[in-house]
């Protein structure tokens, strides 16, 4: 009787420990598959390089044959400007250039992600990622929608700037955000109750219509003025051709003067009146020059004159005789 009650527990032991494997193994299917990473093949041939970063000039840190599966856990735009895949290959973590990777995950294709959804702008503001618990990321998804492709990982306290908000599929706010991430921009849509911003929401300010959104042009100084007169542009002198000539305008005093005859003929006469002048400044001088030495000799005569008539003796006094 002990052996059969030993036996009975046994057995109940073995099926109860079965009835739990079966049950774990049931949870844990599905939880096999909760996983929102999608799947790709290499395309590249022979091989494509796992960069550190999404460049090609970031350091490889592994190689994935042609035809070998990876896993991709999301997208960002590399340096290039091209879309990168964020891949696991073997363990290792790196990013391919989506160009060299077939995605064979129907779920993570573009086709079944919700497209073109509406987006009310915002004034661009800053905020921080805010994950369940520390330590945590946030996926980042291409559209509104828990569905839709992931395109990055933001970690907890991350920086971004919300520049939009989107009712998503699942009747939650959404916000429409951007970061750097690796020296590269990531750009998608996180719910909003993973955000903490840091200010309200405000909607951008639409310009008035009747404002000019350009300023006026001017003409450059340095550009020829043809007609003035007819582009009604005014200058304080300027030039004007006429029949009997070019005249000078002076706009300041209302005057024109004619060029050939009021100034270039002035000038000339002016120089021909400044040539008569100097000459008869010349001979002035030299008159003047006359006038004093005359001048002179006449003071110095006089001055014999004056001597001689009052007995002076003039000129050298004589030797005496011995």
């Amino acid at each position: 009787m002990i052996f059969r009650k030993e036996g009975k527990s046994n057995a109940k032991a073995t099926l109860g420990a079965l009835a739990l494997s079966v049950a774990l193994g049931l949870l844990a299917g599905p939880l096999a598959f909760v996983s929102e990473a999608s799947q790709g093949k290499v395309t590249a041939s022979p091989s494509a390089r796992v960069r550190k970063e999404a460049t090609t000039s970031s350091d490889e840190v592994a190689s994935a044959k042609q035809g070998q599966s990876v896993t991709i856990n999301g997208t960002v735009k590399g340096a290039d400007g091209k879309d990168w895949y964020q891949v696991t290959v073997n363990g290792v973590n790196g990013y391919i250039r989506s160009d060299l990777v077939s995605v064979t995950d129907e779920n993570a294709t573009a086709t079944d992600t919700p497209s073109g959804t509406s987006v009310t702008p915002v004034n661009p503001i800053g905020a921080k990622v805010k994950g369940n618990t520390t330590g945590t990321t946030v996926r980042v998804r291409k559209e509104a929608s828990t569905s839709s492709q992931i395109v990055g990982n933001a970690p907890d306290g991350q920086e971004i700037t919300v520049s939009g908000t989107a009712n998503g599929t699942d009747g939650k706010v959404w916000y429409q955000i951007k970061y750097s991430a690796n020296g590269s921009e990531v750009s998608g849509f996180i719910r909003s109750d993973y955000v903490q911003l840091s200010g309200d929401l405000t909607a951008p300010s639409n310009p008035t219509p009747d404002t000019p959104t350009t300023e006026p042009t001017t003409t450059p100084d340095t550009e020829p003025n043809k007609d003035n007169a007819n582009t009604g542009l005014s200058k304080d002198f300027e030039t004007k051709k006429a029949e009997d000539g070019w005249y000078l305008l002076d706009n300041v005093n209302s005057v024109q003067y004619n060029i050939q005859t009021d100034l270039f003929d002035k000038v000339n006469e002016n120089a021909e009146a400044y040539n008569v002048a100097n000459k008869k400044l010349k001979r002035s001088r030299a008159f003047t020059w006359i006038w004093f030495l005359l001048f002179l000799v006449a003071g110095g005569f006089a001055g014999f004159l004056y001597l001689n008539s009052n007995g002076m003796p003039i000129g050298f006094p004589s030797r005496p005789k011995n």
